[in-house]
């Protein structure tokens, strides 16, 4: 499994301890009923799509970005560069992460929560649920994202 860190690491326990607070404190970010799991090749395919986009977010590679996100996203901000200023001015978390660590994927029938544990440059933790969408010919794209901040506050 993929991490995106840079040089500096937040103190492991403590992010751990906090993260494990955090996450025994929210819900997910959309009802969602219980289902079969996801075969481990969709669940690599799911990390994948998530850190690829952060990835390209890092290079402000905007078309690329634009890429992973579902259809009804895409069709919302018409162009790559739309979507890359929203991306900037209300996701900061995920557009310039520190540390990113995968927590539980939760399934749904077409479209499943992947859970991620977000530590920010100024080492706030913040969890972002990233609502995946499988595509007709078997793609996964990012059909949502909403940030949960310590203390409950979320977007």
């Amino acid at each position: 499994m993929r991490r995106i860190s840079s040089t500096r690491r937040a103190p492991v326990v403590g992010a751990i301890l906090a993260a494990a607070l955090i996450l025994a404190g929210t819900a997910p970010a959309w009802p969602l009923r219980a289902s079969p799991l996801l075969a481990d090749e969709d669940r690599v395919t799911i990390q994948n799509t998530i850190l690829e986009q952060i990835e390209a977010f890092g290079r402000d590679d905007a078309a690329a970005a634009f890429a992973f996100a579902s259809p009804a996203i895409q069709a919302r901000f018409a162009t790559p560069d739309n979507f890359m200023r929203m991306v900037r001015h209300g996701y900061g978390p995920v557009y310039r992460p520190k540390l990113v660590e995968f927590g539980p994927l939760i399934v749904e029938e077409e479209r499943s929560v992947q859970r991620l544990i977000v530590t920010t440059a100024d080492e706030r933790l913040v969890i972002a649920d990233y609502r995946m969408e499988r595509q007709p010919d078997g793609a996964w794209r990012i059909a949502g994202v909403r940030l949960i901040y310590a203390g409950g506050d979320g977007i």
